[in-house]
Protein backbone atom coordinates (compact mmCIF):
# COMPACT_ATOMS: atom_id res chain seq x y z
CA UNK A 1 0.00 0.00 0.00
CA UNK A 2 1.00 3.65 -0.90
CA UNK A 3 2.07 5.84 2.26
CA UNK A 4 0.62 8.68 0.17
CA UNK A 5 2.23 11.30 3.31
CA UNK A 6 5.28 10.39 2.15
CA UNK A 7 4.72 11.13 -2.02
CA UNK A 8 5.44 14.77 -1.73
CA UNK A 9 9.18 15.03 -0.30
CA UNK A 10 9.87 17.31 2.70
CA UNK A 11 12.12 20.66 3.06
CA UNK A 12 15.42 18.36 3.16
CA UNK A 13 15.20 18.57 -0.38
CA UNK A 14 15.76 22.21 -0.89
CA UNK A 15 19.26 23.37 0.69
CA UNK A 16 20.63 26.67 0.35
CA UNK A 17 23.75 26.89 -2.12
CA UNK A 18 24.53 30.82 -1.76
CA UNK A 19 23.61 32.50 -4.64
CA UNK A 20 23.39 30.17 -7.50
CA UNK A 21 21.26 30.53 -10.90
CA UNK A 22 18.94 32.24 -11.30
CA UNK A 23 15.34 33.24 -13.35
CA UNK A 24 17.36 33.94 -16.79
CA UNK A 25 20.37 31.02 -16.45
CA UNK A 26 21.49 32.99 -19.90
CA UNK A 27 21.64 36.78 -19.71
CA UNK A 28 24.51 38.70 -18.37
CA UNK A 29 22.81 40.02 -15.43
CA UNK A 30 21.19 38.47 -13.02
CA UNK A 31 17.45 39.67 -13.28
CA UNK A 32 14.80 38.11 -11.68
CA UNK A 33 12.11 37.74 -15.26
CA UNK A 34 9.02 38.11 -12.82
CA UNK A 35 6.37 40.41 -12.31
CA UNK A 36 4.47 41.42 -9.16
CA UNK A 37 2.13 38.65 -8.85
CA UNK A 38 -1.61 39.13 -10.59
CA UNK A 39 -4.38 38.73 -7.89
CA UNK A 40 -7.16 36.77 -9.58
CA UNK A 41 -10.53 37.66 -9.23
CA UNK A 42 -11.24 34.27 -7.44
CA UNK A 43 -8.02 35.19 -5.33
CA UNK A 44 -5.15 33.05 -6.70
CA UNK A 45 -1.90 34.78 -6.74
CA UNK A 46 -0.28 34.20 -9.78
CA UNK A 47 3.42 34.78 -11.14
CA UNK A 48 3.68 36.70 -14.34
CA UNK A 49 6.55 37.65 -15.87
CA UNK A 50 7.99 40.22 -18.13
CA UNK A 51 10.26 38.27 -20.22
CA UNK A 52 7.15 36.31 -21.95
CA UNK A 53 3.77 37.46 -21.95
CA UNK A 54 0.90 35.08 -21.89
CA UNK A 55 3.03 32.93 -19.05
CA UNK A 56 1.44 32.79 -15.74
CA UNK A 57 2.62 30.53 -13.04
CA UNK A 58 -0.10 29.44 -10.37
CA UNK A 59 1.98 28.69 -7.15
CA UNK A 60 -0.04 25.52 -4.64
CA UNK A 61 -2.64 25.52 -6.91
CA UNK A 62 -3.72 22.14 -5.85
CA UNK A 63 -3.76 21.73 -1.58
CA UNK A 64 -1.59 18.96 -0.62
CA UNK A 65 -4.85 16.60 0.02
CA UNK A 66 -6.38 17.72 -3.63
CA UNK A 67 -3.16 16.31 -4.72
CA UNK A 68 -3.29 13.09 -3.01
CA UNK A 69 -7.00 12.83 -4.45
CA UNK A 70 -5.66 13.44 -8.13
CA UNK A 71 -2.76 11.19 -7.68
CA UNK A 72 -5.01 8.21 -6.23
CA UNK A 73 -7.43 9.04 -8.87
CA UNK A 74 -4.46 8.16 -11.27
CA UNK A 75 -3.45 5.29 -9.89
CA UNK A 76 -6.98 4.09 -9.31
CA UNK A 77 -7.61 4.53 -12.84
CA UNK A 78 -3.90 2.36 -14.04
CA UNK A 79 -3.53 5.15 -16.89
CA UNK A 80 -0.40 4.50 -17.02
CA UNK A 81 0.09 0.56 -17.24
CA UNK A 82 3.08 -0.45 -18.04
CA UNK A 83 3.95 3.25 -19.72
CA UNK A 84 5.61 6.27 -18.94
CA UNK A 85 2.99 8.62 -20.93
CA UNK A 86 -0.62 8.24 -21.50
CA UNK A 87 -2.97 10.11 -24.13
CA UNK A 88 -6.99 10.93 -23.43
CA UNK A 89 -9.11 13.00 -25.96
CA UNK A 90 -12.81 13.69 -25.89
CA UNK A 91 -14.81 13.93 -22.34
CA UNK A 92 -12.63 14.48 -19.26
CA UNK A 93 -12.53 11.59 -16.34
CA UNK A 94 -13.92 13.11 -13.35
CA UNK A 95 -10.57 14.00 -11.65
CA UNK A 96 -9.65 15.61 -14.66
CA UNK A 97 -12.67 17.74 -15.18
CA UNK A 98 -12.55 18.88 -11.64
CA UNK A 99 -8.70 20.17 -12.50
CA UNK A 100 -10.63 21.94 -15.30
CA UNK A 101 -13.40 23.95 -13.30
CA UNK A 102 -11.42 24.24 -10.75
CA UNK A 103 -8.97 26.37 -13.32
CA UNK A 104 -11.66 28.26 -14.85
CA UNK A 105 -13.35 29.82 -11.79
CA UNK A 106 -9.67 31.37 -11.06
CA UNK A 107 -10.16 33.16 -14.74
CA UNK A 108 -6.46 32.75 -15.31
CA UNK A 109 -6.97 32.16 -18.85
CA UNK A 110 -7.92 35.01 -20.98
CA UNK A 111 -11.62 35.29 -21.51
CA UNK A 112 -12.26 34.76 -24.69
CA UNK A 113 -10.38 31.23 -23.75
CA UNK A 114 -11.93 30.78 -19.94
CA UNK A 115 -15.64 31.22 -22.16
CA UNK A 116 -15.00 28.14 -24.25
CA UNK A 117 -16.87 24.83 -24.07
CA UNK A 118 -15.63 22.62 -23.16
CA UNK A 119 -12.22 24.22 -21.63
CA UNK A 120 -10.12 21.28 -22.67
CA UNK A 121 -10.78 17.96 -24.68
CA UNK A 122 -7.40 16.40 -24.30
CA UNK A 123 -4.74 15.49 -21.52
CA UNK A 124 -1.27 13.62 -20.99
CA UNK A 125 -0.40 12.40 -18.05
CA UNK A 126 3.64 11.63 -17.99
CA UNK A 127 5.52 9.63 -15.54
CA UNK A 128 9.24 11.08 -15.03
CA UNK A 129 11.99 8.74 -13.50
CA UNK A 130 13.84 10.48 -11.33
CA UNK A 131 16.83 12.45 -13.57
CA UNK A 132 14.97 12.20 -16.76
CA UNK A 133 13.38 15.35 -18.54
CA UNK A 134 12.09 16.25 -21.97
CA UNK A 135 12.96 18.15 -25.19
CA UNK A 136 12.79 21.60 -26.53
CA UNK A 137 9.75 22.09 -27.88
CA UNK A 138 6.16 23.98 -29.14
CA UNK A 139 2.96 22.15 -28.75
CA UNK A 140 1.67 21.08 -31.69
CA UNK A 141 -0.27 23.13 -33.87
CA UNK A 142 -3.58 20.81 -33.80
CA UNK A 143 -4.16 22.28 -29.95
CA UNK A 144 -5.57 25.65 -29.49
CA UNK A 145 -4.21 28.48 -27.15
CA UNK A 146 -4.48 28.25 -23.83
CA UNK A 147 -2.35 24.55 -22.11
CA UNK A 148 -2.21 23.81 -18.44
CA UNK A 149 0.47 22.10 -16.68
CA UNK A 150 -0.01 20.33 -13.33
CA UNK A 151 3.22 19.19 -11.37
CA UNK A 152 2.91 15.95 -9.14
CA UNK A 153 5.21 14.63 -6.79
CA UNK A 154 8.38 16.36 -7.21
CA UNK A 155 10.00 19.89 -7.83
CA UNK A 156 11.87 20.31 -11.24
CA UNK A 157 12.96 23.17 -13.32
CA UNK A 158 11.20 23.90 -16.33
CA UNK A 159 13.72 25.78 -19.09
CA UNK A 160 11.84 28.44 -21.77
CA UNK A 161 13.72 29.36 -24.28
CA UNK A 162 12.73 31.83 -27.41
CA UNK A 163 11.44 28.82 -29.82
CA UNK A 164 13.34 29.73 -33.51
CA UNK A 165 11.97 28.99 -36.69
CA UNK A 166 13.14 25.37 -37.20
CA UNK A 167 10.93 23.89 -33.87
CA UNK A 168 8.07 26.56 -34.99
CA UNK A 169 7.74 24.76 -38.21
CA UNK A 170 8.48 21.84 -36.58
CA UNK A 171 5.29 21.93 -34.34
CA UNK A 172 3.25 22.13 -37.56
CA UNK A 173 2.72 26.20 -38.19
CA UNK A 174 3.08 26.95 -41.99
CA UNK A 175 4.63 30.45 -41.89
CA UNK A 176 1.61 31.71 -39.65
CA UNK A 177 4.10 31.82 -36.22
CA UNK A 178 6.96 34.14 -36.49
CA UNK A 179 9.87 34.15 -34.33
CA UNK A 180 10.07 36.68 -31.46
CA UNK A 181 12.47 39.21 -32.06
CA UNK A 182 14.85 39.57 -29.26
CA UNK A 183 18.48 40.56 -28.73
CA UNK A 184 19.24 38.36 -25.68
CA UNK A 185 17.41 34.68 -26.54
CA UNK A 186 18.10 34.36 -22.86
CA UNK A 187 16.69 31.09 -21.30
CA UNK A 188 14.06 31.81 -18.31
CA UNK A 189 14.61 29.19 -15.36
CA UNK A 190 10.79 28.32 -13.71
CA UNK A 191 11.11 25.70 -10.64
CA UNK A 192 8.01 24.22 -10.67
CA UNK A 193 6.92 22.53 -6.89
CA UNK A 194 4.10 19.60 -6.48
CA UNK A 195 0.55 21.52 -6.50
CA UNK A 196 2.11 24.19 -9.06
CA UNK A 197 0.00 25.03 -12.35
CA UNK A 198 1.94 26.57 -15.22
CA UNK A 199 -0.16 27.99 -18.02
CA UNK A 200 0.93 28.54 -21.82
CA UNK A 201 -1.22 30.98 -23.41
CA UNK A 202 -0.10 33.53 -26.31
CA UNK A 203 3.36 34.11 -27.21
CA UNK A 204 4.69 31.73 -24.42
CA UNK A 205 2.07 28.99 -26.38
CA UNK A 206 3.14 29.42 -30.03
CA UNK A 207 6.76 31.24 -29.65
CA UNK A 208 8.63 30.24 -26.54
CA UNK A 209 10.09 26.14 -26.10
CA UNK A 210 9.38 24.39 -22.99
CA UNK A 211 11.78 21.85 -22.44
CA UNK A 212 13.12 19.97 -18.62
CA UNK A 213 17.05 18.94 -18.36
CA UNK A 214 17.78 15.70 -17.71
CA UNK A 215 19.23 16.60 -14.42
CA UNK A 216 18.98 14.96 -10.78
CA UNK A 217 19.54 18.26 -8.74
CA UNK A 218 18.11 21.78 -10.20
CA UNK A 219 19.93 25.48 -9.14
CA UNK A 220 17.20 27.65 -8.83
CA UNK A 221 17.02 31.31 -6.93
CA UNK A 222 20.52 29.69 -4.94
CA UNK A 223 18.47 27.14 -4.00
CA UNK A 224 19.65 23.30 -4.93
CA UNK A 225 16.54 21.15 -5.38
CA UNK A 226 16.65 17.46 -5.60
CA UNK A 227 14.51 15.75 -8.12
CA UNK A 228 12.36 12.69 -6.90
CA UNK A 229 9.23 10.85 -9.45
CA UNK A 230 7.84 13.42 -10.56
CA UNK A 231 3.95 13.08 -12.30
CA UNK A 232 2.50 15.75 -14.73
CA UNK A 233 -0.83 16.42 -16.39
CA UNK A 234 -1.09 18.26 -18.88
CA UNK A 235 -4.26 19.54 -20.20
CA UNK A 236 -5.54 21.20 -24.03
CA UNK A 237 -8.04 21.59 -26.60
CA UNK A 238 -8.13 20.16 -29.95
CA UNK A 239 -8.47 22.70 -32.94
CA UNK A 240 -12.13 22.07 -34.67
Amino acid sequence: MNDWSDLFGSDDEVHDEGSVGSWATQDAEDVDERNAPLTTAAGAAVDTFDAIPGLYLWRDALTHEEQMAMLRSIIDSNVFGNRNQAMLFGTLPEHLQWLSDHLHAQNILPHDLNARKPLFNQAIYNRYEKGEGILPHVDLARFEDGIVILSLLSSCCMSMRPADASAIATAGFNGDIAPISCKKRASVDLLLNPGDILVLTGEARYQWTHSIPELNEDYVDGRRVMRGNRVSVTLRRLLE
